[in-house]
């Protein structure tokens, strides 16, 4: 189902919840998906299209905003959709949304796994739950909208042998940023070891790095878009 919300800011105050954003993500509910938004000249309101089966998502995420924001939500179809409906014609097959949501990440020890994402690259914890004495569930992601890694720590000697080698070598996971400058300044002040100096490729500026471990990572400033 898919939703049109407007969020009036209150008192016509971008700026607190713009901040709020910036330090802790869209703090959307894991089945509830943003499609894409646009705010007013004034900046005193966004008009945001988002996306889920089940519309206690949609009111979870409202809760989390309710201090800073008055909300108007209509339930939206898309103009294939009402046309299907007028002429009562059966609406076209929607295609398949597919999408890579997380990605196992081996790691010697959980702490300094979170330690390392969340101090050098300002990641968020999404999920830390005790499964078993011996393991975790841990969730971290960039503050923008992106797949998330689940660190695994090592199990077993085999496990462990794949610490900082799951890309074999090369680059293993891409970063994208929307200011390069900013965030390679940011990441090398806080000690984070780039093997290259940033250089720029026909879709933007790019630099490889290694994570605590050794995995590659491309921080990658795209202007091709």
């Amino acid at each position: 189902m898919l939703f049109l919300v407007v969020e009036h800011f209150r008192n016509k105050n971008a700026k607190s919840v713009y901040e709020r954003f910036r330090e802790r993500g869209r703090l959307a509910p894991s089945g509830l998906r943003y499609v894409n938004s646009w705010v007013t000249d004034d900046l005193a309101r966004c008009y945001q299209v988002m996306e889920c089966a089940d519309r206690a998502l949609l009111d979870q995420w409202i809760d989390a905003w309710s201090d800073l924001v008055d909300f108007e939500v209509h339930p939206v179809i898309t103009s294939a959709e009402a046309s299907s409906r007028v002429f009562g014609t059966a609406p076209p097959a929607p295609a398949p949304k597919l999408s890579i949501a997380r990605v196992t990440l081996v790691v010697r020890d959980y702490d300094e796994a979170i330690g390392y994402f969340t101090t050098k690259l300002g990641f968020r914890v999404l999920d830390d739950e005790q499964l078993t004495p011996e393991k975790r569930w841990v969730v971290v992601a960039p503050t923008g909208e992106s797949a998330s890694l689940l660190l695994a720590r090592a199990a077993n000697a085999d496990q462990a042998a794949m610490i900082g080698k799951q890309g074999a070598g090369r680059v293993f996971l891409f970063l994208s940023t929307d200011d390069f400058d900013r965030d390679y300044a940011a990441f090398s002040a806080r000690g984070v070891r780039f093997i290259e100096k940033p250089r720029d490729e026909k879709y933007g500026k790019v630099a490889v790095f290694e994570d605590l471990y050794g995995n590659r990572w491309d921080l990658v400033g795209r202007t091709d878009r």
